[in-house]
């Protein structure tokens, strides 16, 4: 599911970009429809979990597994749709220009703000699912692969979110994101902050374990 999303995130990305390459109002415009609809959709998904509107029964996607609280789910949906609407609007963007570096016409600046509200989202989603508990019955159980694919999908959101194939050549592309190749000295100290990182997970693990072994068992399952 989650590399659906991204997928589709990835799409909405190269459009933006390729709008940016090619400014056309009218594509702007249907642009700015078309994610405006999307939001809408959003919000009506979060209505429907909330209990106000049909056909999704809450009830079905609590015992499923899906969502423990569907209802707390429905109302972070509500406002990332109503987040998404608002940046949907002109105003809106020239609004925030005014205090953030950001072009209000640019379609590339109008997706990247719809997007950081849903990413503050994805992590209200799983907040509001009933603390470890909670969690531990939503849970995917993921392969190495999975985890993998997952994590080439976001490589390839920041590639495409630059312009990736539409508005910079390789060399620009490493220039914006600040990609180099790494030295010996640069790998060697990330190989120390690895050790060290594992070593103080592994402290906090057995922390937890000793105050709470109920709770470090949830975590482990």
């Amino acid at each position: 599911m989650l590399i659906l999303l991204i997928a589709g995130a990835i799409g909405l990305i190269f459009l933006a970009n390729v709008l940016a390459a090619h400014p056309n109002p009218g594509g702007q415009r249907l642009f700015n429809v078309m994610l405006i609809s999307l939001n809408l959709t959003v919000a009506a998904v979060g209505l429907a979990l909330i209990g106000w509107l049909p056909p999704l029964n809450p009830d079905i996607l609590r015992e499923s597994g899906l969502l423990t609280e569907p209802a707390r789910s429905g109302w972070v949906l509500l406002g990332l749709g109503a987040w998404g609407v608002a940046m949907g609007q002109t105003a809106v963007r020239h609004t925030l220009a005014r205090w953030l570096p950001l072009n209000p016409t640019s379609p590339v600046h109008t997706l990247a703000l719809m997007f950081s509200g849903y990413l503050v989202g994805s992590t209200a989603i799983t907040l509001v699912q009933g603390g470890l508990e909670g969690l531990a019955e939503t849970a995917v159980n993921l392969s190495v692969a999975d985890v993998v694919i997952q994590q080439l999908m976001f490589v390839l959101l920041a590639l495409f979110g630059v312009g990736l194939l539409v508005r910079r050549s390789s060399n620009a592309l490493n220039q914006r994101l600040g990609l180099e190749r790494p030295t010996r000295q640069q790998l060697a100290t990330g190989l120390r902050w690895v050790g060290l990182l594992l070593l103080l997970q592994w402290g906090i693990g057995a922390l937890w374990l000793l105050l709470n072994p109920n709770q470090a068992e949830l975590l482990s399952t």
